[in-house]
């Protein structure tokens, strides 16, 4: 559960699109449960991301990427994706990245994947926000 004071988990989330208002949230709840986050995001948006508690940020524009977060994913105990952006571009990275890592990494996106492979076969699903008192 989220906390003001969490215990590191020594686990590791990828967030794909950490920048983005889901993201943003995924960001700081996961590092708000012990959470060590790693994420993309633009260069411009590295300095937001870190602020909300991502330890890393990449580049999705780089045309290393992929092997730049599996580089520094490979000896990190990786938990899960959160697809953020759910889109062509970003299913492919991030199966590509599963497929270097060659594990079948838990995934969530906000839109459905078509096109799932061994190592990368995200869940999606709706999300209710019910109001506070």
């Amino acid at each position: 559960m989220p906390s003001d004071t969490p215990e590191s988990l020594e686990k590791t989330l990828l967030v794909w699109g950490g920048a983005s208002s889901v993201g943003a949230t995924v960001i700081q709840l996961a590092t708000a449960s012990g959470l060590h986050v790693v994420t993309t995001a633009s260069h411009a948006n590295y300095e937001f991301v870190r602020s909300l508690g991502a330890a890393d940020a990449f580049d999705y524009q780089s045309p290393t990427v992929v092997m730049d977060i599996v580089t520094r994913l490979r000896h990190m105990d990786l938990c899960g994706v959160y697809d953020a952006i759910s889109e062509d571009k970003s299913f492919t990275r991030l199966a590509a990245i599963a497929e270097r890592l060659q594990k079948r990494i838990p995934a969530v996106s906000v839109h459905p994947c078509y096109t799932p492979t061994v190592f990368f076969h995200p869940k999606y699903g709706t999300c209710t926000f019910l109001p506070g008192p």
